[in-house]
């Protein structure tokens, strides 16, 4: 992802392109790159496309472009700066094990707003719902599970 906000940031963005965009009359004005977008992003695109996005992201950014790398998601779980940060929670799901998900992004004084537990599984809060929270006494809830009503695992 690459943005030329203003002339500035497109007259650094062509800096480091170096192919001759500033030059170009398609692209001198801001309206005209809006005229032509579409010769222009098949343009970025070309020049793009052989380097590696990491690197052209902190050279942009080096140069004072808004530049960011687009990363698939095993990029993404492999991310050093997001590791860095402690962005993934590892939570132990009952039935797959431990998997890492996204965590929140925002750290506020220091502390993150991490206070993750794993998804419920089926049926894992039935007694605690029925019976704390809605006054069904052991009778009842297993007449719920002997009807079929509620479940704690898939029919077989």
């Amino acid at each position: 992802m690459i943005a030329a906000r203003d002339d500035l940031e497109w007259a650094a963005f062509c800096r480091v392109a170096d192919r001759g965009w500033d030059r170009d009359p398609r692209f001198a004005t801001m309206d005209a790159r809006h005229e032509h977008s579409a010769a222009l992003d098949a343009a970025i695109g070309e020049w793009t496309a052989p380097r590696d996005k990491r690197e052209l992201m902190h050279a942009l950014q080096a140069a004072g472009v808004p530049a960011g790398a687009v990363l698939s998601a095993p990029e993404l779980l492999a991310d050093p700066h997001l590791g860095a940060r402690g962005f993934f929670v590892e939570l132990d799901q009952p039935d797959v094990g431990p998997i890492r998900y996204p965590g929140t992004p925002v750290v506020l004084d220091g502390a993150s707003a991490q206070d993750w537990t794993a998804a419920p599984t089926l049926g894992e809060h039935n007694e605690e719902v029925l019976g704390e929270l809605l006054g069904l006494d052991a009778d009842e809830i297993a007449s719920l599970y002997g009807r079929g009503v509620i479940a704690n695992r898939p029919p077989a």
